[in-house]
């Protein structure tokens, strides 16, 4: 279903941090639409964190998190899960999940720009939180929870006759950043650790997500409220 003229968008390409939760829009997505994305991820993260450690049971993590957000209006194109296996290779965060976003991206058949924006989008939002003090400060307490590294980033575009698509990229290591590195450009040797990353192509259904809205709004503003970051990305 498209949205009337009036409906607000986001003028620039933006990233949300909520809860340690990366969520990345494309340039002209409505905001009711935007905060849809932002709620499901966060959401379903959380859910998957409850039954799942994310750095030591990746792959069942990373499918009862697509699972939900199933439940919750966003469809799966397709989705994959590897390991990575370069022996010698050096592993950093942020190129891992930009990569994961790319195989995402590629799920989605219909292609063209505002597919290719995707990737784009999602590498400007992790550098520009890694220049934020603040957002690293935030990273750095969230990875300081967790037995190893498990990031994730959502990337999120509209088409002009209103259909959304998210693409995810995960990655789940057991190696741990010492506590003066950070985290979003931590790099490690992959010969001294178990490295995993997973990437999914999402669609959107509002109809389904209305069904929840409330539920999930209401789940998710209990437990993150206190930890929201905004920023606008370069065009």
């Amino acid at each position: 279903m498209s949205d009337t003229p009036e409906t607000p968008r986001n003028d620039s390409p933006q990233v949300d941090v909520v809860g340690g939760e990366i969520v990345s829009f494309v340039q002209g997505m409505s905001l009711a639409h935007r905060d849809a994305a932002k709620f499901s991820h966060l959401f379903c993260t959380q859910a998957a964190n409850a039954e799942y450690n994310p750095s030591t049971e990746g792959q069942a993590w990373f499918e009862f998190y697509l699972q939900t957000m199933a439940a919750c209006g966003w469809a799966t194109i397709n989705f994959s899960y590897s390991k990575e296996v370069a022996s010698g290779q050096k592993l950093k965060v942020d190129n891992l999940l930009v990569k994961a976003v790319q195989v995402g991206a590629a799920f989605v058949a219909s292609g063209g720009t505002l597919v290719a924006a995707l990737p784009a989008v999602a590498g400007g939002a992790l550098s520009a939180l890694a220049q934020s003090e603040q957002a690293v400060a935030l990273f750095k307490r969230e990875a300081s929870k967790k037995q190893g590294t498990s990031l994730n980033v959502a990337s999120c575009g509209e088409y002009p006759n209103g259909e959304v698509v998210m693409t995810v990229g995960v990655v789940q290591s057991d190696a741990v950043p010492a506590h003066n590195v950070n985290v979003l450009l931590f790099e490690w040797n992959n010969n001294s650790s178990s490295t995993y990353t997973g990437s999914a192509a999402l669609s959107f259904n509002k109809r389904l997500y209305d069904q929840n809205k409330d539920v999930l709004e209401g789940r998710v503003g209990e437990t993150a409220r206190t930890t929201l970051l905004s920023l606008k990305l370069k065009r």
